[in-house]
């Protein structure tokens, strides 16, 4: 056939031995490994991703030629492109937080702090008064005398601030060497008195049973003052009250009777329930022979 013979007639190329080799040099010479083409990648993205975030910014970024490098990047890109991609969530937030700040309002100016004055107590001498009765005997009186006051900020409510007071110690009689505990005659709302723990002080006959209480009625030695010192139990930002703690012997006292009496008080300033000023006192305290 002429196919046949025309390449029967064609010089024979020399075969090459290693053919499969050299194709493989040829391959490895034209194209990157695939390590290199993971490398390129990644530098082709990062600048990508440069170039997006300085044209979002309004910069000029990689868009101007810069000395040393090629047009469209910078001397310094190749340092650049292996540096982090963008800012780190804090930082951006961070961003955010500087340019809310700038168009914030300026602080409001702070709250007055709540100012008020311990409870004040003005103690008067206590009265001890032994007096003879008709037909013998004597009657003893043990009394002590105090007054209170104390001031609340009309800025912070003064409703929310309440005066209270409590009693501790012991008033006995001593007769014939026995002891006696007289102090249920005082009528206070615990029953009597406990020599370690205050219990609230007050009067059972009294219509104010107790002191600084806004919801009962005010009493003209028991109540809370407004500015012009009318009367105002609710919201008046003073207190003010005055007590005269003590016994007056029922029965005349007999020669050789022996009293034996401490009265201790506690005044505190509470807001909304809790204590936040406390003062302590002695109202009367001693032993009072009878002759």
């Amino acid at each position: 056939m002429r196919t046949f013979a025309q390449r029967q007639n064609q010089p024979q190329e020399r075969a090459s031995s290693t053919p499969a080799r050299s194709g493989a040099a040829t391959y490895r010479s034209n194209h990157p490994t695939p390590a290199m083409v993971r490398l390129q990648r990644t530098i082709g993205y990062q600048a990508e991703q440069r170039l997006r975030r300085a044209n979002s910014e309004g910069g000029d970024g990689y868009l101007a030629a810069a000395p040393g490098g090629p047009a469209g990047l910078p001397s310094n890109a190749k340092e650049r492109a292996f540096e982090p991609l963008g800012k780190n969530p804090g930082e951006v937030e961070g961003d955010r937080d500087a340019q809310r700040g700038a168009q914030r309002p300026p602080p409001r100016p702070a709250t007055p702090a709540c100012h008020f004055t311990f409870p004040r107590v003005v103690p008067n001498t206590p009265n001890t008064a032994l007096t003879p009765v008709a037909g013998g005997g004597y009657t003893r009186m043990l009394q002590g005398h105090f007054r209170m006051r104390a001031t609340f900020p009309s800025n912070c409510g003064c409703g929310q601030f309440q005066y209270r007071q409590g009693i501790k110690g012991y008033f006995y009689l001593v007769r014939g060497g026995r002891a006696i505990d007289v102090s249920p005659q005082m009528g206070l709302p615990h029953g009597r008195l406990d020599p370690n723990t205050f219990f609230e002080d007050g009067n059972t006959s009294d219509v104010a049973v107790n002191y600084g209480h806004r919801e009962q009625p005010a009493e003209p030695t028991n109540h809370y003052l407004d500015a012009s010192r009318g009367e105002d139990q609710h919201n008046g930002c003073t207190y003010e009250g005055e007590d005269h703690p003590g016994l007056q012997d029922p029965a005349p006292t007999r020669s050789g009777d022996v009293w034996v009496v401490n009265l201790m008080f506690q005044g505190q300033v509470i807001r909304n329930g809790g204590p936040v000023q406390t003062r302590e006192w002695t109202a009367i305290s001693g032993t009072f022979p009878t002759p």
